[in-house]
């Protein structure tokens, strides 16, 4: 899946378990209130309102952990696309592919030259990365492997935990969501550097 529709998947998935937390959180307050205002007997309070607000704390719980999950999973989707780009595929070969194997001289311009024309196609992509390797060859592109790329969704899927962590605080949970998802983020910038 393209880094665009991760991102808003995942914002979806933060922002819909945030106003589930919140719906759930707001019957606990006002139990909680009503408890503290003495509207209960006591023999009422026992048996009906605290097993009530035990109940909605753990579902709060609940919503977190689920929401946790459902940020994992999508990560892991993710991650398994990509790696999947990373695969070669004989039907993306182009003619370009001769030259990497037919024994020629080639040079960085040249390697450079290739990856231009076969843009987007990761099976030249990783024909010609592997080739400069091997050669010696330093490409002067930034080519992000599948296996690197991984670490960045772990790394965004480590602060999407962050801030379903602070759905207790609004103000924090807001600043925390901004700091790791908004513009001028490091999560923002990775999404949008694809083309």
């Amino acid at each position: 899946m393209k880094k665009r529709y991760y991102y808003t998947k995942l914002m979806e998935i933060i922002e819909n378990g945030h106003k589930e937390y919140k719906a759930k959180a707001a019957e606990y307050a006002k139990l909680k209130q009503e408890r503290e205002e003495g509207h209960f007997s006591m023999d009422y309070l026992q048996k009906v309102i605290l097993p009530e607000m035990s109940r909605i704390k753990s579902k709060l719980d609940d919503i977190q952990w689920n929401t946790k999950k459902a940020i994992a999973e999508l990560t892991n989707e993710q991650k398994k696309a990509i790696s999947a780009l990373d695969r070669l595929n004989a039907e993306e070969l182009t003619a370009d592919a001769e030259l990497l194997k037919g024994g020629y001289p080639l040079k960085v311009a040249d390697l450079e030259g290739i990856i231009e024309r076969n843009a987007g196609n990761r099976t030249m992509e990783q024909l010609v990365l592997r080739y400069a390797e091997e050669h010696g060859l330093p490409l002067g592109l930034i080519y992000e492997r599948a296996e690197e790329e991984a670490k960045t969704y772990d790394a965004i899927n480590y602060a999407a935990d962050t801030v379903v962590k602070w759905y207790k605080d609004d103000e924090c949970y807001t600043n925390v969501l901004n700091s790791a998802f908004g513009d001028g983020s490091a999560v923002k910038a990775f999404i949008d550097s694809e083309e």
